[in-house]
């Protein structure tokens, strides 16, 4: 768009110039040469908007149709390989890339398994020549990297200019390097808008790859289980212990807190277990409070409010440590006999306490079960057995955690905080159902910076992916706890508003562009301060729009006119701003 404009003023400079030194016989023929140049500036002008938009909606609606075919490779748990190898083939095939070569680790190195436009002899070559070299290039910076910036110098087997390829893009899984395809550059696509796209793609494999290694060592930490539990069956069958402590009941327990994937209901299901299992009068469970350190009754079971207060264990008793350096659960004549603390034993005495285990700590969240039968107390099978229940117990929510952090990093945009384009499409579509099921309204509002690609030509990417990491902060502390804030891609961003009319969008959107106009942005490589403006679109459901995708196209189009307006300015959407646009289309044309 720069270059066509450039062009279009120095020829209409020339062409005044020209109208002002040649006789007036002439100046009709010099008008009509500025109106010819006029339509052409505007035409080339439009040329261009229009085909870098349609470039863009085109690798837009390519993700989505392979997202959706990854997510089909998910659900059937196809090999890690073939899927790298099917994005592989799609950036060839799809993205017309000239050349492409896949790279995969293997116990005797990486090695090279597909290569699509170039003799595989060479490339065999450069991979193997400084591989290492690329590797922590990639992992070091987590994005694709340029082969030329890697080797300057001339570091490399193969000079470069007898291969196409031009950069390298790591497939990570824990930040490691596992897989990672040369790319020489696309002629359907330029690589500055294929970079994020080809980035999301290669993370979601990468999240994949994670999640099985993690579901592989639960696996492996059941079977574990299962060995230890069909001994201890076995020990107790010699010993004629009730059938209530079979292996079988801790196997069905292990099924019934593996479906649970909400944390409270978790603790609550294990206390449901203890009460059906040992019969007692109460169980409670009482979690650490990370601000002041006391074991405070968080979950329970047939406990009365007087008694939840009075079961407070004290932040510098000792007590969850030294239960936690002896494994087992502890009746509570034992209890004394590693507790010194007096004051933890009054309380357990007086509440009736009748034994106490430690369930562990997981991500910080150290707690201990204590529970109370009065008519009977715990035999020593008995303790053995809560002790297996507090085992399993752990076992699974530690695995809950892993599956929520990997949750979290799939749905969250790692560079701004806030959530990712994924997580926007799925709960941009549970909020309009649940508009649709109430009755509600729903704004969408869709945002950029204005003129970002001028900022990282002039104080570099780093300063731009700072700015971002900023405006993530400052965007979460902007809106209502029920808002949804997410990055839609670059520098544009989403924020779904439940509930919100067209007025209080209006005024949200204009607070925003305000809010954003007066902040100063702090540069992290100099000691500048940095001013921005941002462009905002809105669009309302049910009145603009009652389908996802046409919600986010009107909010754009909004977006569009904001933008087309002169930048630093927000717009409702508006069924005239269609017509207008439509209209200009229809004249430039004809023209």
């Amino acid at each position: 768009m720069l270059l066509p404009f450039i062009v279009y003023v120095v020829a209409l400079v020339l062409l005044l110039a020209v109208a002002a030194l040649v006789p007036s016989v002439t100046k009709v023929a010099v008008v009509v040469a500025l109106g010819v140049a006029l339509t052409g500036a505007g035409a080339i002008l439009h040329y261009f908007g229009r085909y870098g938009d349609s470039k863009l909606r085109q690798l837009v609606k390519l993700y989505l149709q392979r997202l959706e075919q990854m997510h089909g490779d998910f659900v059937t748990r196809r090999q890690v390989d073939r899927q790298v190898a099917d994005l592989a083939r799609f950036i060839y095939e799809s993205l017309h890339v000239a050349a492409l070569a896949l790279v995969v680790k293997k116990k005797q190195g990486f090695i090279v398994t597909d290569v699509y436009g170039v003799p595989p002899e060479k490339v065999k070559q450069l991979c193997i020549g400084h591989r290492d070299e690329l590797v922590r290039a990639m992992e070091t910076h987590r994005s694709v990297v340029s082969l030329r910036k890697v080797y300057a110098g001339g570091k490399i087997t193969v000079p470069l200019n007898e291969l196409p390829f031009e950069e390298a893009m790591p497939v990570l899984s824990g930040g490691k390097c596992s897989h990672f395809i040369l790319l020489a550059h696309s002629t359907g696509y330029p690589l500055r808008l294929m970079r994020p796209f080809l980035l999301a793609l290669a993370d979601q494999i990468g999240d994949y790859r994670l999640l099985e290694d993690l579901l592989n060592k639960h696996n492996q930490q059941v079977s574990r289980l299962r060995k230890q539990l069909d001994s201890v069956n076995r020990e107790k069958e010699s010993k004629s212990i009730p059938p209530t402590f079979d292996a079988r009941v801790m196997i069905d327990a292990q099924n019934r807190l593996m479906r649970i994937h909400n944390r409270d209901q978790l603790y609550e299901a294990l206390l449901r277990l203890i009460k059906e299992q040992f019969k007692v009068d109460f169980a409670v469970v009482l979690l650490k409070n990370q601000e002041n350190g006391n074991y405070e009754a968080k979950y329970d079971h047939n406990v009365s409010k007087e008694l939840a207060s009075r079961l407070l264990l004290p932040a510098d008793s000792g007590f969850a440590a030294d239960l936690k350096n002896s494994p087992g659960w502890k009746r509570s004549d034992q209890v004394a006999n590693f507790v010194k603390d007096s004051v933890v034993l009054q309380i357990l005495q007086e509440s009736g306490v009748s034994a106490v285990g430690a369930l562990g700590d997981v991500e910080g969240s150290e707690s201990v079960m204590a529970v109370g039968r009065v008519k009977s107390g715990f035999s020593d099978e008995e303790l053995e057995a809560a002790y297996s229940y507090c085992c399993l117990f752990n076992l699974v929510l530690e695995n809950q955690a892993h599956f929520e952090k990997i949750e979290q990093m799939s749905y969250t945009d790692s560079m701004t905080g806030l959530y990712n384009y994924r997580y926007f499409y799925k709960r941009l579509q549970e909020e309009m159902t649940r508009a649709k099921r109430f009755d509600r309204r729903m704004a969408l509002v869709i945002f950029d910076i204005d003129e970002f690609k001028v900022f990282n030509d002039t104080y570099g990417h780093q300063s731009g992916d700072h700015l971002l990491e900023q405006l993530g902060s400052l965007l979460a502390k902007s809106v209502r706890s029920i808002d949804v804030v997410s990055r839609y891609g670059g520098e544009e961003f989403c924020v779904i508003m439940p509930e919100t009319s067209a007025e209080d969008c209006a005024n949200f959107m204009d607070r925003m562009r305000v809010t954003m106009l007066n902040h100063e942005f702090r540069d992290r490589f100099t000691s500048e301060q940095h001013r921005i403006t941002v462009s905002l679109g809105g669009a309302i459901y049910p009145n603009d729009a009652q389908r996802i995708d046409r919600l986010i196209y009107c909010a754009d189009m909004a977006l569009l006119q904001a933008k087309s307006s002169g930048r630093n300015k927000s717009f409702m959407f508006d069924e005239k701003l269609l017509n207008s646009r439509s209209d200009r289309y229809d004249k430039r044309t004809k023209n």
